[in-house]
């Protein structure tokens, strides 16, 4: 019927089917059928990327010939080019108690934030959930003791990280900066995050990600380059062998101190066969911070109660660079964990694996940086000069960017 809106009035219902005698991993498979699988151990959904074709790689001297174009086209674009339509930037006083900070980090979802000194008047550095996890494993003896330092400010979390191990300024890029310029320095830097900072009037324009980066390259880069049909294990990308994993009966201290023995931001979790059960990110600390005693002595099984069920993304090491680089993209993970037809953990590949791909051929920090302190001194606007190719000693992976 027509209503006094203007617009027609309409039922609404479900159609609810029954699929007789049907297991719900086959149920998933008929919608997913060639990379979905309900793991068996924790009922957890395994979602890989789809199969595709794969060329054999018969050396990796074709390998830099291939990443020529791929360079060029990071030059070509700068950061100005990727500024979103809309964005959340989150800052924060460096006079702010911590507790607020990661109270402000949960309420806004978000893993980070750019600091500012009104003292200095400019942008100083950034709060990660990292600096959250170096609290707790500093003050995990004494509950206590962490409360009373997170009523403290931020200011006295970094001058006593500055005394205990090196804290430089804020690291930044300018809008004219290529994108070639931004992830050279996420990678040389090793940090997955960079300010983009208006540099004459110091104002700050909104966060680049590796992640948000090589998204914006594969809307823009066509992915039909033979680079992307060889396989992550002939490229060797990533990490296989020996990989650290955790246990389901690890307290979540246990898994902290490894995530940061190992620089790495996640972890696999395996039973007692070996077989991925779960996975455990640094993110997950979140869920620990909103109780009152915050114990690191809880298991990691009470986590996994206390946050969303979430699909575990996975990879097997014959997949293609394009098919792992597109799942990556599409399931907004940082990484993917490599497994086996029993699903046993051969690997981890990760969003910064990829980038030190993408760079393996490019010239060394140290000659990036006389070419940068060069540019500096010629008065270039530019965080850092480009570099230019040469072989590379070892194309070994870096998954501690994970």
């Amino acid at each position: 019927t027509q209503s006094t809106w203007g617009h027609s009035e309409c039922l609404f219902f479900f159609v609810v089917v029954t699929f007789p005698f049907i297991s719900p991993s086959s149920l998933f498979s008929y919608f997913c059928p060639n990379h979905f699988k309900l793991c068996p151990y924790s009922m957890r959904a395994l979602i890989g990327p789809p199969k595709d074709t794969i060329v054999p790689l018969d050396s990796l001297d074709e390998v830099q010939a291939l990443l020529e174009p791929i360079l060029e086209f990071l030059r070509s674009k700068r950061c100005y080019d990727f500024l979103p339509a809309s964005t959340q930037v989150v800052v924060l006083d460096v006079d702010l108690p911590l507790k607020d900070t990661f109270a402000v980090a949960d309420e806004h979802n978000v893993t980070f934030a750019t600091l500012w000194d009104r003292r200095e008047r400019k942008y100083c550095g950034m709060m990660t959930v990292t600096d959250f996890i170096h609290i707790l494993l500093q003050h995990h003896d004494s509950p206590q003791s962490v409360q009373e330092f997170m009523n403290l400010p931020i200011r006295t979390w970094r001058d006593q990280r500055t005394r205990t191990s090196k804290v430089d300024a804020i690291l930044q890029c300018g809008p004219e900066d290529s994108l070639f310029t931004a992830l050279n320095l996420l990678l040389l830097n090793k940090v997955h995050r960079i300010p983009v900072i208006e540099p004459v009037t110091q104002t700050l324009l909104y966060v680049l990600g590796r992640k948000i980066l090589l998204q914006y390259f594969a809307a823009d880069f066509p992915l039909s380059s033979p680079l992307f049909s060889y396989s992550i294990m002939d490229l060797e990308v990533g990490t296989f062998g020996d990989i650290h994993c955790l246990k389901t009966t690890d307290s979540v201290l246990q898994m902290l101190q490894r995530c940061m023995e190992t620089s790495l931001s996640g972890l696999p979790v395996v039973d007692e066969d070996g077989r991925l059960v779960e996975i455990f990110a640094r993110y997950d600390i979140i869920y620990v911070a909103k109780e009152v005693e915050k114990d690191l002595s809880i298991r990691f099984s009470e986590i996994v109660k206390r946050r969303p069920v979430t699909p575990i993304y996975v990879c097997s090491k014959t997949d293609s660079l394009g098919s792992v680089f597109t799942h990556l993209m599409r399931s907004g993970v940082q990484r993917l964990i490599v497994v086996g037809e029993d699903e046993r953990v051969e690997g981890v590949i990760s969003i910064g694996d990829i980038v030190k791909l993408l760079f393996r051929y490019v010239k060394k920090e140290e000659e990036l940086e006389a070419v940068a302190k060069k540019a500096k001194e010629e008065g270039q606007p530019s965080a850092l000069a480009e570099g230019t190719l040469e072989p590379s000693a070892s194309p070994a992976s870096e998954s501690g960017a994970v």
